[in-house]
């Protein structure tokens, strides 16, 4: 459930995550230990745009059933930078940055970034392309406690 009012944007709802590795690998690899992450969370959140181009946001999530080393707490905060109405097809820079905290790896967690170039028409759909950076905890969360770095090339169309 998502509401709007002037530059205030919130969220409320409910997720269900469960992430376990593939059949095929589990066959192939017999020795390997299976675990079953599992996360059933409810969620809120909000946003604030501090001009028309530059919001801030941040949630709270919190896990009513979990399994396999997932624990009940959340939180990710972040920022967005994107040009508010149409661009034209010249487009304008983005950049964006979000950091998620886990309680499961004692609130450590990940950091991601991305920047590049956005295009936006007369909607609210926004097409990106940029680079991405992330660091921390994997995003894969059959191995939810490893520590990836990953650098990437995106396109993202937002709607």
């Amino acid at each position: 459930i998502t509401y709007a009012e002037g530059p205030w944007q919130f969220k409320f709802g409910y997720y269900h995550l469960s992430s376990h590795l593939g059949d095929e690998f589990m066959l192939l690899n017999p020795d390997v230990k299976r675990i079953n992450y599992t996360r059933d969370a409810i969620l809120f959140g909000t946003a604030y745009y501090l001009t028309p181009s530059l919001r801030i946001y941040g949630e709270v999530a919190y896990s009513f059933r979990v399994s396999d080393g997932a624990k009940p707490w959340e939180f990710q905060f972040g920022f967005d930078y994107a040009p508010p109405g149409p661009t034209g097809l010249a487009g304008a820079p983005f950049i964006a940055s979000n950091v998620h905290l886990r309680e499961e790896v004692d609130f450590g967690g990940n950091f991601v970034f991305q920047a590049g170039w956005a295009w936006r028409g007369d909607s609210t759909r926004l097409l990106r392309v940029g680079v991405q950076y992330y660091n921390g905890k994997s995003p894969q969360f059959e191995f939810f406690n490893q520590f990836e770095e990953q650098f990437g090339i995106g396109i993202w169309f937002d709607y």
